[in-house]
């Protein structure tokens, strides 16, 4: 099985925060649902999950994969080129910034990438970063 087929073979892994205003997680992820997954999943983008922040009621988390930085910069440039305003690759798309009734929905977003160790049980990224 490849990064292609399974997700969580991915070398590199995002895991994406959003900490959204009062009220407004269960319209961002209809919304990132409807409009954000198949499209990046047609790029090649694994997204292995969507989650609650159960702690939290107001964030969002979700994962996504690629199998290496070269191929992670050609999807994300693709995805861009599709949702990003201009000027603002690797933003969060305007459409789920202001998803209810021009109102801000995210606050604050926040990415990690990363890539496994040889201790984990996802095969460890061997490209640049």
């Amino acid at each position: 099985m490849t990064s292609e087929t399974n997700p969580v073979a991915a070398g590199v892994l995002e895991l994406r925060q959003y900490t959204l205003h009062p009220g407004r997680r269960e319209t961002l992820i209809e919304l990132f649902e409807r409009e954000f997954v198949h499209t990046q999943e047609a790029l090649g983008i694994a997204l292995p999950g969507l989650f609650r922040d159960l702690d939290d009621d107001d964030r969002f988390v979700w994962l996504r994969g690629f199998p290496d930085m070269s191929t992670r910069a050609k999807a994300l440039a693709a995805f861009d080129g599709v949702h990003a305003p201009a000027g603002c690759a690797g933003q969060l798309p305007s459409t789920m910034r202001t998803a209810v009734g021009g109102e801000l929905t995210v606050q604050y977003e926040q990415v990690l990438r990363l890539s496994p160790t040889a201790r984990s049980q996802l095969p460890a990224h061997t490209g640049e970063c």
